[in-house]
């Protein structure tokens, strides 16, 4: 996993965004300042948005748990409010 204060220099949080991410940086033309980070991934009866950093595949939440916590992810995280 990327370090806190890199990944906090590359993406930015934003609730705004369907991923909860945009790019901080320009990597190319799919990604660009401000365009939404991830991409939507199926796996048997979840969805939940990838990321792909330095050519190794994230989720997402995993990604924000670190930017805001700078602890290691979770394994399972609940994202629907109870």
């Amino acid at each position: 996993m990327q370090s806190q204060e890199h990944l906090n220099t590359i993406l930015k949080y934003d609730e705004t965004s369907p991923s909860g991410l945009r790019w901080n940086i320009y990597k190319g033309s799919s990604a660009q300042i401000g365009f939404v980070a991830g991409s939507i991934y199926k796996s048997n009866n979840y969805t939940y948005y990838r990321i792909k950093i330095n050519n190794k595949s994230y989720k997402v939440h995993n990604i924000i748990w670190k930017m805001k916590t700078g602890g290691r992810y979770i394994r399972w995280l609940c994202h629907r409010p109870h």
